[in-house]
């Protein structure tokens, strides 16, 4: 959600991933919730919005 309100403007993204390390990413923000997938380059992971926020509630859970 807070992607969205941030609609059309670019955010900076921190990911951590075991293998790779921290990566600092600045995506521009889609316009529509129903983003198809993440790419990005040299960064082997695909989500759709729908697994990410489903990761993150069971990460809290």
């Amino acid at each position: 959600e807070a992607l969205w309100n941030n609609e059309g403007k670019p955010v900076e993204l921190i990911v951590i991933r075991p293998r790779i390390g921290q990566l600092k990413l600045t995506v521009t923000v889609g316009t529509s919730p129903k983003m198809k997938r993440w790419h990005i380059p040299g960064v082997e992971f695909f989500w759709t919005l729908e697994e990410r926020l489903a990761l993150e509630r069971k990460g809290k859970s």
